[in-house]
């Protein structure tokens, strides 16, 4: 789901922090989000932004009808193109130590967690690693 009621109009403007590529209005919070893990300890890394092509190949791999399934009916759960905040920029799959975040109890996803009051990132449910900007 998208963290506006109406779509956002017109390409993104991008920015990459650490290789991260995200929505420039992120930008500033995600740069100071890991310099502040590296201090603690805690190697974050990740995939941000992602077209609308890439979008389509995830429901192609991760959905039984990649155009008609509901988010929910993949495995994991993958938004309809043009319904991912992956493509606005505004979306972060987190790694730690170059794996996918998987579990709740790591260090990262509770970093992740202590910072989001400030950052504006906050979990998906059923995905650890999945952290969208709701600024």
């Amino acid at each position: 789901p998208t963290a506006r009621s109406e779509p956002m109009s017109g390409p993104p403007v991008l920015a990459s922090v650490e290789g991260i590529v995200v929505h420039e209005r992120l930008a500033p919070l995600l740069r100071t989000l890991l310099a502040e893990a590296g201090v603690v300890g805690v190697s974050l890394g990740g995939g941000g932004h992602r077209d609308r092509a890439a979008q389509a190949r995830l429901r192609a791999q991760n959905c039984p009808d990649p155009v008609a399934s509901p988010p929910e009916a993949c495995s994991p759960p993958t938004a309809r193109v043009g319904e991912s905040l992956h493509e606005y920029g505004l979306a972060i799959d987190f790694t730690a130590d170059g794996a996918l975040l998987l579990d709740r109890e790591h260090p990262a996803y509770r970093f992740l967690d202590a910072s989001s009051t400030w950052t504006g990132l906050v979990p998906h449910p059923s995905e650890p690693w999945h952290w969208s900007y709701r600024g």
